[in-house]
């Protein structure tokens, strides 16, 4: 549910997997809202993203995490859910 008055918008995240030497995170090319909304940053292995008590977005990212870290790396842009579609069993 939205707040009074909060008009629904469409939003887009991107993720991408590369190797670093480091393993620093840097805020200089967010914006002043971005650096407001988050907080904190840390890096996850697959099973604390399977293992966290509060649910992680997108849904399936610790399967594709583990996917790439086995050398697996998809052929091309994959879409994950940002919910659960419950689909109705078929008789």
């Amino acid at each position: 549910m939205r707040p009074r008055g909060e008009q629904p918008f469409f939003g887009a995240d991107s993720f991408f997997a590369v190797r670093v030497g480091g393993q620093t995170v840097s805020d200089a090319g967010q914006e002043d809202a971005e650096r407001a909304a988050l907080k904190v940053h840390r890096w996850w292995t697959a099973a604390e993203l399977e293992q966290a008590a509060a649910a992680v977005f997108p849904l399936g990212a610790a399967d594709v995490l583990r996917q790439i870290l086995a050398g697996g790396l998809p052929a091309r842009p994959i879409r994950l859910p940002w919910r659960e579609h419950r689909v109705a069993a078929r008789r």
